[in-house]
């Protein structure tokens, strides 16, 4: 890797930790800020953020697992419980 891919990725890195502590600043006002976003949040983006979390590799095995046992009629589970 040349010297400006290493500058590329301390920028980065730098970006996403600056990111997380003020985002876990402005979370640490209270738990409404916390668990709802201190009621703020666009529908949209919780509607987002609640499918987006079946996305991962234990979404998808309990996907496959609900419909091993269930069947094709488990198929829509995963979106009605979020």
């Amino acid at each position: 890797m040349t010297p400006l891919d290493y500058v590329a990725i301390g920028l980065y890195f730098i970006l996403v930790v600056g990111v997380g502590f003020y985002y876990a600043r402005r979370a640490a006002r209270g738990l409404d800020a916390y668990f709802l976003g201190g009621r703020g949040m666009h529908w949209l983006a919780l509607a987002m953020s609640g499918s987006v979390s079946n996305f991962d590799i234990t979404g998808t095995m309990w996907i496959i697992s609900i419909l091993y046992v269930l069947g094709m009629k488990s198929m829509w589970h995963h979106w009605m419980w979020g």
